[in-house]
């Protein structure tokens, strides 16, 4: 059934019928000398206009019946792909007979990380490729998800914790946060910033984006007790909640900082918009590393497009059940690399700017 409902069926069965109605209609030796006449030519030039029409309209019904075909093909090739997706939630069900595979190598990839007798520039090194590998396993498994069309380019981060006091290198890139009028060490409990080495801004063969690397402010709760936000969408609301959060569009994501302070809306609607640092990210999802007690930082994918996982809420869910194992196998070889970094004074890297990686 699966294979008669492809469009390619449209096509056998309006050109097989073509066929077959041009051997019936020859049969008659009138229509056959006709046609003859018609293909060959005669010594007088004579046309029978009469198969020239009958001909003509044996060709527009084939056409007909193949466009009819197609159509009817494609809806109901649409409707089991709509179907299976609601069974699976998920708009690409072949994810889940892959998906071991992404496991796997993201495993084989952390394992390779640990390297605790080599000296440190080696160890960071070990431990920022096996990471970029994982990064780009999840971009990957992201992208196959939601079938994602060649316009349509993922990247991926990892943003780690680092607690008061604050290095000014890091509120240096500190955005989203009124350091005019609040200290940061005083208010804040803890500030997400955002490596070079942990960056991968988009899948191969995709055109690279301009990402910058920043660090985000983490206040000491999501909601204050009156209920509204305090914690910004994404890493830093995923960070305290310990519940993954999603963008499916960036230029709405202002209208959902109701609570916090003007400067700080305005702020955000600037950087996502066209001409902003942020306008090559047009979707997001982030996800927490480590546990309540102990977090490690948050792991965040987005995309050139809204709907980093797709339309429909649900799939979210079920892409937070499969990236979940792989988020937790990033908690220990981080918190080595922030450790290692840290102690070096590396926070965003050789080249704090804007990177093309």
């Amino acid at each position: 059934m699966r294979i008669i409902s492809r469009p390619i069926a449209a096509a056998i069965l309006s050109f097989g019928a073509f066929g077959l109605g041009a051997i019936l209609s020859v049969w008659p030796r009138e229509v056959a000398d006709a046609t003859r006449t018609l293909v060959v030519g005669s010594d007088r030039g004579d046309v029978h206009w009469p198969v020239v029409l009958f001909w003509l309209a044996v060709f527009l019904w084939t056409i007909f019946l193949y466009l009819r075909l197609r159509s009817e093909d494609q809806t109901q090739s649409n409707r089991f792909d709509q179907l299976t997706g609601a069974i699976h939630r998920s708009p690409n069900y072949s994810v889940f007979t892959i998906y071991p595979e992404y496991y796997d190598r993201a495993a084989g990839a952390i394992a390779g990380t640990h390297t605790p007798t080599e000296p440190p520039e080696v160890r960071i090194r070990n431990l920022s490729a096996g990471i970029q590998l994982v990064l780009n396993l999840a971009a990957s498994m992201a992208s196959e998800f939601t079938l994602a069309p060649q316009k349509k380019a993922y990247g991926a981060n990892i943003m780690l914790v680092l607690k008061p006091p604050f290095p000014q290198a890091v509120l240096k890139h500190l955005r989203f946060f009124d350091q005019e009028h609040q200290d940061a060490n005083s208010s804040l409990l803890a500030v997400l910033y955002m490596p070079k080495k942990l960056l991968l801004t988009d899948l191969s063969p995709f055109p690279k984006r301009t990402v910058p690397c920043i660090s985000l402010p983490v206040p000491r709760s999501a909601r204050d007790r009156r209920g509204n936000r305090l914690a910004l969408p994404g890493a830093p609301w995923a960070l305290l909640t310990g519940t993954q959060s999603a963008q499916v569009d960036t230029q709405l994501m202002a209208a959902e900082c109701e609570g916090l302070p003007q400067s700080t809306i305005a702020e955000v609607a600037e950087y996502f918009h066209a001409g902003g640092l942020g306008e090559n990210v047009k979707s997001f999802v982030s996800f927490r590393i480590g546990d309540q007690k102990n977090p490690v930082g948050v792991l965040n994918i987005d995309c050139s497009e809204p709907n980093v996982l797709g339309a429909e809420l649900e799939y979210y869910q079920t892409f937070y059940a499969l990236v979940s194992p792989i988020v937790r196998l990033l908690s220990k070889p981080l918190v080595d690399f922030g450790r290692l970094t840290t102690a070096r004074g590396e926070y965003f890297g050789d080249d704090e700017k804007q990177e093309h990686i």
